[in-house]
C-alpha cells in the first residue's frame, strides 16, 4: 500500500510533528517511494518539507532539493526530466544534506544512483532553524499555498546521518517494504511506511500513520490523501 495525493482533488496531507528527534537534523538523509503523474499542485508539489528543507518538482520535471540558510538558501537540482510523471513508474528517491552550506557535498539520488545536476548553489549565513514546523509528507506546510504531490509516496525514512552510497543503493534495489528497519537502525530517526489505509479508503483519524522506528512519531492526515495498492514492492 502506498498514500495517494491527488492534487487535483483537494490539498492532501500528512503531518508528521516536529519531535525533537527530527528538527535541525545536520546531516540527514531522507528516502522515499514516488509515483507521480504531474508536477502537483502549481507545478511545485512537494514531496516534502519541514520548514528550511523540502524536496519539490520543478517546471523542467527537475527535483530540487532545498535548506534555507539566512542570507543565500542551499539548493541541489537535478538535470530536467529526471521526475517520470507518467503515473505508472515507481522510483525511489534518497535525498543527503551534509550539515554544511556546499552544495557539492549534498546528494540526491534516483534509483540508487546520484542523479546530474542542473543547478547546485551553495548556501550562505546561518542554517536556518525548523524547530517550530512539522514535518509534511506530500504538500507544503498547513497547504498554504496548496503544494500538494500528484501521486503516490510509500516507505518515507529519515536518518540522522548520511548514510553509505552502498545502504542507498541496498534500499532502492530491495523493492521491498521494511527495509528503513533494516540500513544503519541506530540512526534511523523516523519511518513511515505509510501502508497503513485500504486501497481507496481516505486516510482520516488522529496519529493513524504509525512511525515504526523507535521514536513512534505517527503522522496525521488532513484534507483526504486515500490509500492505494501499489502491488509493486514486497513484504518480507
Amino acid at each position: 500500500m502506498a498514500v495517494l495525493f491527488d492534487a487535483v482533488a483537494g490539498s492532501p496531507l500528512i503531518n508528521c510533528g516536529s519531535a525533537s528527534i527530527i528538527n535541525n537534523l545536520s546531516p540527514f538523509t531522507i528516502s522515499c517511494w514516488t509515483r507521480a503523474s504531474s508536477r502537483g499542485a502549481g507545478g511545485l508539489g512537494r514531496i516534502f518539507a519541514k520548514g528550511a528543507r523540502l524536496a519539490f518538482a520543478q517546471s523542467t520535471n527537475s527535483i530540487r532539493f532545498t535548506v534555507q540558510y539566512s542570507l543565500t538558501n542551499m539548493i541541489i537540482e537535478t538535470a530536467a526530466n529526471v521526475l517520470n510523471t507518467d503515473g505508472v513508474t515507481l522510483d525511489h528517491y534518497t535525498f543527503f544534506y551534509a550539515g554544511i552550506n556546499s552544495a557539492a557535498a549534498s546528494a540526491i539520488f534516483k534509483n540508487g544512483v546520484e542523479v546530474a545536476y542542473g543547478l547546485q548553489q551553495n548556501g550562505s549565513g546561518t542554517e536556518n532553524s525548523d524547530a517550530t514546523t512539522a514535518l509534511i509528507i506530500g504538500n507544503a506546510p498547513g497547504a498554504i499555498p496548496n503544494r500538494s504531490w500528484q501521486g503516490d509516496i510509500e516507505e518515507f525514512a529519515i536518518w540522522d546521518v548520511e548514510l553509505s552510497t552502498a545502504n542507498i543503493l541496498n534500499l532502492a534495489g530491495s523493492r521491498a517494504r521494511y527495509m528503513p528497519l533494516q540500513v544503519d537502525p541506530s540512526a534511523l530517526a523516523a519511518y513511515w511506511p505509510l501502508d497503513d489505509v485500504a486501497e481507496a479508503t481516505t486516510a482520516s483519524g488522529t496519529a493513524i500513520f504509525r512511525d515504526r522506528s523507535a521514536n513512534t512519531n505517527h503522522g496525521t492526515p488532513s484534507n483526504s490523501p486515500s490509500g492505494r495498492a501499489t502491488r509493486v514492492l514486497s513484504y518480507p
